[in-house]
Formats: structure tokens, sequence, C-alpha cells
């Protein structure tokens, strides 16, 4: 076969601006930032019928924000070999996107998200989270023929991630907002997807445990590994996309417990326009001597529109109302809760 049959580039680019009433928050500033970016390319060459390698190379910027000094201009994202055995199991091999979630996969492909970014609360952004893991992914179709279709994927391996957060005041040092390079060991998870009959309605759930190593694993964990468990559900119909995800994740036994959660309700008034309301939650509880400290850590409801100027064409305009603890500032946490306002008005590519 000639090249052109076996090699295939894609490649998206989001550009954004960013501007908020209130301190840093997930990189925007209060006087407005252009420096707000997702772009990748994306290479997939079919050795065989059965057989390929996928890389994609990215640049991400974050406006402002701190985690901007631990990511490179330009990194290698996705590096795996993909090998299908028959119709219904699928195996990488490598640099893989880890299966959490609906949108894991596709977080930061803004032509096919309602907003710029996916829910901070669940997917995280920066830091705490990881798109990929060094390692494999098995996903097997259990029963194909039937309406009630369930998939099920078992991943294992590390990643590299980012471990930042405000850090109280102490008698002997004031309060301050740290940035680490952490690691995610012996990462071992598992999720299923059931497609109901209903189409464009799918549930799915998953977990996962790891060993946590970082800059603020031993004021974050308890003993043993970290575990997260996590559920969906999935709604895409003719006019109408309803979304729901929660996840837990505790940082080993007696050590922080972060809860998130988030609901999406979105309308297609015309072919290109769709309007999308969110509500995003996140609760940490935090060990302390004498009992559990309970934080309301963020609230961040939003409302976008998203206008399709082509199918790989879509800009957004998007704002919300957030209060809680998670600028990018040393803040306190036994004080009222930050409030924030901010809009994102964006455009997407994909080719």
């Amino acid at each position: 076969q000639a090249l052109p049959d076996r090699l295939a580039i894609h490649g998206y680019l989001t550009q954004g601006y960013g501007i908020t009433n209130s301190l840093p928050l997930l990189g925007i500033p209060n006087d407005g930032t252009f420096d707000y970016r997702r772009v990748a390319l994306l290479f997939r060459f079919k050795a065989t019928p059965n057989d390929a390698f996928v890389v994609q190379i990215a640049d991400r910027r974050l406006g402002e924000s701190p985690l901007n000094d631990y990511t490179p201009e330009l990194q290698l994202d996705w590096a795996f070999y993909e090998r299908r055995f028959g119709d219904n199991t699928l195996l990488r091999v490598g640099k893989a996107p880890i299966p959490m979630g609906i949108s894991n996969e596709t977080r930061f492909q803004g032509t096919l998200l309602p907003f710029y970014r996916v829910p901070v609360g669940f997917y995280s952004e920066g830091g705490f989270t990881s798109e990929t893991l060094n390692g494999l992914v098995l996903t097997h179709k259990i029963n194909p023929a039937s309406p009630w279709l369930l998939s099920a994927t078992l991943f294992a391996g590390e990643f590299d991630y980012l471990q930042a957060s405000s850090i109280p005041a102490t008698e002997s040092t004031p309060a301050a907002y740290i940035v680490g390079p952490a690691r995610a060991r012996n990462l071992l998870g598992a999720q299923l997807w059931l497609q109901t009959p209903l189409t464009g309605f799918r549930v799915g759930a998953g977990a996962d445990r790891r060993e946590d190593e970082g800059v603020l694993t031993e004021q974050i964990s308890g003993s043993g590994a970290t575990t997260e468990i996590w559920g969906s559900l999935d709604g895409n119909f003719d006019k109408l996309v309803a979304r729901a995800e929660a996840r837990r994740t505790e940082f080993g036994r007696g050590g922080s417990v972060y809860k998130s959660y988030y609901a999406q309700l979105g309308y297609r008034f015309t072919e290109a326009l769709m309007v999308t309301a969110q509500a995003d939650a996140t609760d940490l509880s935090i060990s302390i001597p004498g009992g559990v400290f309970k934080l309301p850590y963020n609230r961040d409801n939003a409302v976008g529109a998203a206008y399709t100027f082509v199918p790989n064409i879509v800009g957004k305009f998007e704002f919300h109302d957030a209060d809680g603890y998670s600028n990018e500032a040393p803040v306190n946490f036994t004080g009222p809760p930050i409030e924030s306002q901010y809009f994102i008005l964006s455009l997407s590519v994909a080719f």
C-alpha cells in the first residue's frame, strides 16, 4: 500500500481568552489572558488491518497558572501500539489514554466539548490529574450481539502528574501556593460501559488503585494505596444532551478524601447552536488531629453557548459563577469561600 493509505494525520487547536474578577483561577487572572490554548497533532500508522502505531504531540497553555512552569512547551502526549484481536478485543501498549469516565480521552478536543474544558471537579486541570498512563489497556466487548452491549476495560501501569494546593500558614511559615512533581505507581484499574437499548444512552462505572509519591503526599495521605471509584451517565439524543458523573478519591486509609460530581444539560436550538448548563462541585475531607475537617472545596455553575460554523470549527462563549478554595493563590481554608466570576471565549478547529 502507498503511504497515504496507511498514515492518517489529525489535529486540533483551541484558542481561548479568559478573565476573572477574583484571585487567579485555572490560570485566569483578573486582567485577562490570551495565553489559553490546546493544540495537538496525531499520527496513526496502520501497519496491518489489525496493527497500528499512534503518536500524538501537543502544546498546552494554562494562562498565568504556576503549573505552566512544570509543563514543557511541546510534549509527547500519546505513544502506543494498538492491536485488534477480531472485532471485539483491543489492546494498547505504551503511553495511552486512561479509560476513566466519559471524556478523558477527548478532554482537550474542543470541537467535541460544550465548554472550553471538561468539568474540572471530575477531570481536574493541570494538578492531580493525568490523561494517560505508561502501561497497557485491554478492552473487550462481552456480548456484542446484545442490545445491552457490555464493554469491559482493564488497565495497568504508572503515570507522572503534578500536585498543587494552597498550604495553610503555621506558626513558623506563611500561607503559600505550591506546585511539585508527583508519580502514581503500580496503577491497576477497570471500567465497565453498558450501552442500553435506548439509542444514545449508556451507563459506566470504574475503579482503580495506585501508590502516590509527591511533594504533598505526606500531608494528604494515610496508610496504604490511593483508591478511586467513579460512575457515569451519558445521554446523547437528537436535540438533548444530558450527562452526570461522580468520583471519589481516597489518598490511603485515613488520608484526605476528594469527592467530585457534576451534571450537564444541553439543548440544540438549531443545527448550529447549542446551549449547555453545568453544575460542578467538589468536596474535600482532610484528616486533622482530633477529627476530620470537611470543606466545600469548589462550586462552579456555568452556562455556555457553542456555535458550529462548520462541523470542524466551533466558537464558544461561557460564563462561570464559582466559589471555593481552589484559587491559585494562598487561601484560608477556615475563612469564607472565595467568590469568583469568570468568562471564557474560545474557538476550536479540528481536521
